[in-house]
């Protein structure tokens, strides 16, 4: 015999539901995600300005702070690092070029988390 009522059972089956839902929009959008930045990669030595606008709609799906995206950032500045090091100029130049873009990135994207934390505080100051 059940000691939920019926209305508990429901409650928590809908609850469930939405918790499933939830979860495969978020698998589906990381997916898409990695779809686009693979496909941003793929193309983005085209004529035709299509991979980079590809990378940036894949890094905001997948979110940047998400670990697949830590982990992939730091597997790509290990392999820049060692590129930078490569007796290969071609090579070198890749390396020691990608790190300094990587570097400046880094720095725009926590000069823009450092403003919109001091606009959140300015915001609950005013509040």
């Amino acid at each position: 015999m059940s000691i939920h009522s019926s209305s508990e059972r429901k409650q928590h089956s809908e609850s469930c539901n939405d918790q499933g839902h939830r979860n495969w929009t978020g698998i589906l959008r990381r997916a898409g995600g990695w779809f686009c930045i693979v496909l941003g990669v793929l193309t983005i030595w085209w004529p035709i300005p299509v991979g980079l606008p590809l990378i940036v709609v894949g890094v905001m799906l997948v979110g940047l702070h998400s670990p697949e995206m830590e982990r992939t950032r730091s597997s790509l500045e290990r392999g820049l690092r060692q590129a930078s090091q490569s007796s290969n100029p071609v090579l070198r130049w890749v390396g020691h070029r990608g790190l300094r873009i990587e570097r400046q990135a880094s720095r725009e994207i926590e000069q823009e988390e450092e403003q919109n934390e001091s606009t959140k505080d300015d915001n609950r100051r005013e509040s």
